[in-house]
């Protein structure tokens, strides 16, 4: 009965590819990011590889096909959730030939270790290999591994710490940090002609020429967690001569990675001994910001190259004049000269981001995990020395009660144009409209609660709500000669019609 139905008397390739389609298609990708909660004995329990596999059972023909295409059996995930042992033998047999996507979580339960072991040594065949291990792990079991991977592409290893919470605070208050293991001899027992994504996770590896291949295009190399004071880390020198030989890269990722500076800050690199990366779309650093700053100043960047640092000590090196505010206010001037003066500056409470005009991702983004205008802040101090003259667009994104130093950050902007306020509150809201510029033409309000907000306002008095006290600044402008061209207004909640045509009395007013 089977033969009568169209499908039926499809080819076995075509009938092989729709299988390839849909597999794609349902099938979770999984990868070290799933295990980050898994249990060290037995896996998450709750991932599902091979959710396709039932299409085997749907009759004689398919399960042949089906069992005929190594391909389809490409991907092997190694101690994942319910995936059993023989399971892993079973996509194992199967795939025969096929390139491989090996997908392995180093458990402590002895069931899996000949497996596992079994399935390292497929490295050869293999396109991908995401390794989630023990520390141990690779230490033990280097020599298992090939010397050559000569269709490896993707290669991830995420060292998984098998210290539960409670132990590792112990460890903690014992020996002080832990520091992240270097990495075993992998790279270099095991020839990777082909690499181009390299990301390592809770290792440290040696920053020496030759230990990564140059045909990578993306390199992530991520101790985050180990971010107190004397935790083992690189210099920037030694990563730096290693990055810049790395010419196809196209996504730099270093986390946690970079020792902090000195108390005496080195030199700029000169001109001539800076490296071109020509090819990087992202450059991802995190640490201290002169550090990151100076480890930046080695390399000479596209302008389409997305910066992003990430900052833990927000004070250190921040001073007029410094190498690292002379790093970047270089950036600030690349932006400025690519973008006829409509540059963009956006604030929020722990990130400052540069954009160039027309552009909706960030030249560069400093994002630190402290409030950026608390007290003497950073802030200030990075802002009194970048030339912000050179933006005519904020963003700003704010609550806090203390307005000093987004005020003198308004004073730098002498030629903003467009300010855009975030979720900001009313007296803030007040507070900085008064302190803006002459240029200010136009004025965008997103997400700004208009009724029910009074407040008083101890320089002029002001009392009543939001609404009033915008009319009173719009007039007042208009009384100065500085008339506010346009008030657009998004997504306010509590904005009647009532209050809108009140303001177009004063103001030119679009509202969503």
């Amino acid at each position: 009965m089977n033969k009568v139905i169209p499908i039926a008397r499809l080819p076995p390739e075509v009938l092989a590819t729709i299988f390839s389609c849909y597999i794609l298609s349902v099938d979770p990708g999984l990868t070290s990011a799933d295990l980050l909660l898994s249990d060290p004995f037995c896996g998450n329990k709750n991932l599902i590889p091979y959710p396709w596999v039932h299409i085997t059972h749907v009759c004689h023909d398919w399960r042949e096909v089906a069992l005929s295409t190594p391909s389809l059996w490409r991907t092997v995930y190694v101690g994942y959730g319910s995936c059993s042992v023989e399971a892993t033998r079973t996509v194992l047999a199967r795939s025969k030939h096929a390139l491989l996507h090996l997908r392995i979580f180093v458990t402590q339960h002895p069931r899996w270790s000949t497996i596992i072991l079994n399935t390292i040594q497929e490295l050869s065949r293999a396109e991908t290999f995401d390794l989630t291990t023990l520390s141990t792990f690779l230490d033990s079991h280097s020599v298992k591994i090939p010397p050559c991977a000569p269709h490896l592409r993707t290669l991830k290893i995420h060292l998984k710490s098998p210290l539960v919470l409670a132990s590792a605070a112990q460890h903690m208050a014992d020996f002080g940090p832990p520091n992240p293991p270097l990495l075993p001899a992998f790279l270099k027992t095991c020839r990777t002609p082909v690499l181009t994504q390299l990301s390592i996770i809770g290792y440290r590896i040696e920053w020496i020429p030759g230990t990564v291949p140059m045909s990578l295009t993306h390199l992530c190399i991520s101790n985050a967690e180990s971010v107190e004071d004397g935790v083992v880390k690189s210099a920037c020198s030694d990563v730096a001569k290693v990055v810049a030989c790395l010419h196809a890269l196209q996504h730099l990722e270093l986390l946690g990675t970079l020792e902090d500076l000195s108390d005496i800050i080195p030199p700029r690199p000169p001109p001539a001994l800076k490296a071109p990366l020509p090819h990087l779309q992202t450059f991802n650093v995190s640490g201290n910001i002169r550090t990151c700053a100076h480890f930046l100043d080695h390399f000479i960047l596209p302008l389409s190259t997305k910066i992003s640092i990430e900052v833990r000590d927000v004070l250190n090196g921040v001073i007029a004049n410094s190498p690292t505010i002379s790093t970047i206010s270089s950036v600030v001037h690349e932006i400025s000269s690519d973008s006829t003066r409509r540059a963009r500056l956006a604030v929020t409470p722990r990130s400052l981001a540069f954009y160039a005009a027309s552009v909706d991702w960030p030249r560069m983004r400093i994002h630190t995990q402290y409030n950026i205008a608390g007290g003497e802040s950073f802030l200030n101090k990075l802002c009194s020395a970048l030339p912000l003259h050179c933006f005519s667009v904020l963003d700003l994104s704010y609550r806090h009660n203390t307005m000093s130093a987004l005020t003198n950050l308004l004073g730098g902007l002498r030629n903003v144009e467009t300010i855009r306020f975030n979720d900001v509150g009313a007296i803030d809201l007040i507070t900085l409209l008064h302190g803006c510029p002459p240029s200010l033409k136009s004025v965008i309000l997103y997400n700004i609660e208009f009724q029910d907000d009074y407040f008083d306002y101890e320089g002029d008095n002001w009392e009543g709500t939001l609404l009033s006290s915008l009319l009173r600044f719009f007039r007042g402008q208009e009384e100065a000669g500085c008339m506010v061209g346009c008030l657009t207004i998004l997504d306010c909640p509590s904005v009647q019609q009532s209050d809108v045509e009140l303001l177009r009395q004063s103001v030119k007013v679009i509202w969503d």
